[in-house]
């Protein structure tokens, strides 16, 4: 029971995944030999079976690094009297089940952020200016320089979890099934 735990872990259950889908590799063929003797149709399951597994662990973790990456360079950018608006704290509840709703969820988490620092660098500067005079507006042009730089990045990399995301749910809807049901 407890390799079955330890495997089942964050960092571990990519590598137990693979590790389980090369071992198809070898053993299908086997199994299948030993049941008709046809071992070709054994080693094309175990081949197709593999490269399901690699692709979809890579997908996978490539989209929680991205995922991860938005939520640092989110809280980088915010100030204290904003709250960061997480995608962990979303994502559960807004799980795009394919690669169209994943398309069209990045297409908002990009748009987002182009606003965002689009908002940052001209209309904050206008209402400083209103307030201040030049130099206040000065001084928040400065001072939106880095957001308007991480914004359009921050909704890049969102994008990007949420187009993996959608091709993971899309490749394999019983993650998705599973995960909504923990959280929920």
């Amino acid at each position: 029971q407890l390799h079955k735990f330890v495997a089942g872990t964050g960092p571990i259950r990519p590598l137990s995944e693979v590790g389980a889908g090369a071992a198809n590799l070898v053993l299908l063929p086997i199994q299948q030999y030993k049941q008709d003797g046809r071992v070709l149709h054994g080693l094309r399951k175990g081949a197709v079976g593999f490269v399901k597994t690699v692709t979809l662990e890579t997908v996978h973790t490539s989209q929680k690094v991205t995922r991860c990456v938005a939520s640092v360079l989110d809280d980088l950018v915010s100030s204290e009297d904003t709250a960061p608006r997480r995608l962990e704290e979303t994502q559960v509840y807004e799980q795009p089940a394919n690669i169209r709703a994943g398309l069209k969820h990045a297409k908002h988490s990009l748009s987002r952020g182009v606003n965002s620092a689009a908002h940052a660098i001209i209309a904050v500067p206008v209402k400083e200016y209103r307030r201040n005079g030049p130099k206040g507006a000065l001084t928040s042009v400065i001072r939106a320089v880095p957001v308007a730089v991480l914004q359009p990045v921050i909704g890049a990399t969102e994008a990007l979890s949420y187009t993996l995301l959608g091709f993971r749910n899309g490749m394999a809807p019983d993650i998705k099934r599973d995960e909504e049901d923990k959280f929920r």
